[in-house]
C-alpha cells in the first residue's frame, strides 16, 4: 500500500518563533511528526494483517 504523506501549510512566523523558543526548529518538528506517523501507520498495518490472517 502506497499512501502519500500528509502535507501541511508552512508554519507562520509566530509558530516558527514559538518552536525556536522551545528549542525546536520547524524542520525538526516536521521530521518528528513524520516519524511518529510512520510508527502509527506500521502498527495499523501489522494489526490489519494479523486480523485478516485470523479470519
Amino acid at each position: 500500500m502506497n499512501i502519500p504523506l500528509v502535507t501541511t501549510e508552512a508554519p507562520t512566523e509566530e509558530e516558527k518563533e514559538a518552536l525556536v523558543d522551545k528549542g525546536m526548529s520547524p524542520a525538526e518538528m516536521r521530521q518528528k511528526m513524520i516519524q511518529n506517523f510512520q510508527v502509527i501507520q506500521t502498527t495499523i498495518r501489522a494489526y490489519t494483517v494479523y486480523i485478516f490472517t485470523c479470519v
